[in-house]
Parts: structure tokens; C-alpha cells; sequence
């Protein structure tokens, strides 16, 4: 059973991230900046076990089981950091940097009922991720990541430095260039492009062990990629 977060609350610090040397430990240091973002919607399923005697179409309780967390973050990107941790496939030993296979920790600083909160999210990779743009807009970025249940702390953390918004611009539709797409093949042409999206799933997948709710590990599987384009019909070419 997945629950969003109900609760009102207001943002006062944009989740960042830091890469964890030990999955599932939260990263302390400085963390860094995603990118102006427009949407952040945590979410935790706390594996509900229903108990169901027969003899009633009710259950008779409901029993705490598996945890997971997990958050949409929908930005506009302006560097590829974080996207490389959703697209670059690294050594599968989980320790090549800026890839999937380390375990991220991402942190906020959120206000609920008026009162300040430090949320940390550990063990975090990306499951899936978008990136779309259209002639004449921004380019749009969307992640979604899987990890240990959301972790509320203190109004402060001691142990970590909030990165500050370097103020650069998102990328654009004109930042390629005049002709940034070209397919090659034994006729090579430069399509004009109006539209582009590319996508990855990653298939993170839990690993449970008997006596612990949080997983233990949640290794990327076999990932699948999409990329689809729309282009004006000027050519029969190819």
C-alpha cells in the first residue's frame, strides 16, 4: 500500500543529494544541487499485510510489513549530474561514481505545521527518469527514485552543507545549436526536430532479509531505453 505525504508543507531547502559509501548510510558532507525544480512528491509504502480469518469479508488487522520509499522530482536541468545517475550504467560493483551504481542520500529542509524538519532519504536510486523538450521551451527533467523509507530529524543538520542555487540558466531548446540531431546510416541527413523524449527504467529492484523492514541493498536490473523524436516531414530521406 503506497502513501503520498498529506501533510502541507513548505520547502525551504530543494532536495539535494550525496553519493553514500556505504549503501544506506546517509552521505555526510556537501551536497549538491539538482536544478531549479517544480515539483517534489515523496511517497512510502509501508507493505501493509492484511490478516483475513475466514468466515468475514474483513480483515482482522493489518500487520507492518516491507518499507520502501520513494519521490517524483520533476527540474530543469542544467547540468547532466544528477541525470547520469539514472542513464550511466557503470561497473555493476557499486562503486563507480556519478552512475547508478552508487546509493544516493537525498536530503530537504520542509516545513509541516509550522515547524522545521530535516527529511533524509537514503539508499536511493533512480528508477526511471524523463527528459523531454519542445521547440521554444525549457528542457523538462523527471526522476523517480526508490529507497529507504523518508527519515525525519531535527530543524538543522550539523553534519551536512546545503548547496546554494548557482543561478545558471536551464537548458533550452537552442543551447544544441542550429543542427543538433543527426542520424547516420548509409544515408546520413540532419532531420529538423520539433519535439525529442528519452527515457530509462532501470528496474531497481528491494532486497529484503528476514528480521529487517528496510532493504538491504536495491541493485539496478536490466535497464531499458527509449528515445523518441518528432520531425517535419520536408524529406522522404531515409
Amino acid at each position: 500500500m503506497s502513501s503520498p505525504f498529506s501533510t502541507y508543507y513548505h520547502i525551504i531547502n530543494q532536495p539535494s543529494f550525496g553519493e553514500e559509501s556505504t549503501y544506506g548510510v546517509p552521505y555526510s558532507g556537501s551536497y549538491t544541487f539538482i536544478a531549479p525544480q517544480a515539483a517534489f512528491i515523496p511517497e512510502y509504502d509501508v507493505g501493509a499485510i492484511q490478516v483475513r480469518p475466514i468466515g468475514t469479508r474483513d480483515s482482522r488487522s493489518i500487520v507492518d510489513g516491507a518499507h520502501i520509499g520513494g519521490f517524483t522530482i520533476r527540474f530543469n536541468p542544467y547540468n547532466s549530474t544528477i541525470l547520469k545517475h539514472a542513464f550511466n550504467s557503470g561497473s555493476g560493483t557499486g562503486s563507480t561514481t556519478g552512475t547508478i551504481d552508487k546509493s544516493l542520500t537525498f536530503i530537504a529542509r520542509i516545513q509541516i505545521s509550522g515547524s522545521n524538519y530535516v527529511m533524509w532519504i537514503p539508499g536511493c536510486r533512480i528508477e526511471r527518469a524523463t527528459l523531454a523538450l519542445g521547440a521554444g521551451g525549457l528542457l523538462q527533467g523527471e526522476i523517480y527514485c526508490v529507497g529507504i523509507l523518508p527519515m525525519l530529524s531535527g530543524s538543522t543538520a550539523t553534519t551536512v552543507t546545503y548547496p546554494t542555487d548557482p543561478g545558471t540558466s536551464p537548458w533550452s531548446f537552442y543551447d544544441g545549436g542550429a543542427s543538433p540531431f543527426v542520424i547516420s546510416g548509409s544515408v546520413p541527413f540532419t532531420p529538423q526536430v520539433n519535439r525529442i523524449r528519452a527515457a530509462v527504467r532501470n528496474n531497481v529492484t528491494p532486497l529484503f532479509v528476514i528480521g529487517n523492514q528496510n532493504p538491504v541493498e536495491d541493485p539496478p536490473m536490466e535497464r531499458q531505453i527509449q528515445f523518441v523524436w518528432t520531425q517535419l516531414m520536408n524529406s522522404i530521406v531515409p
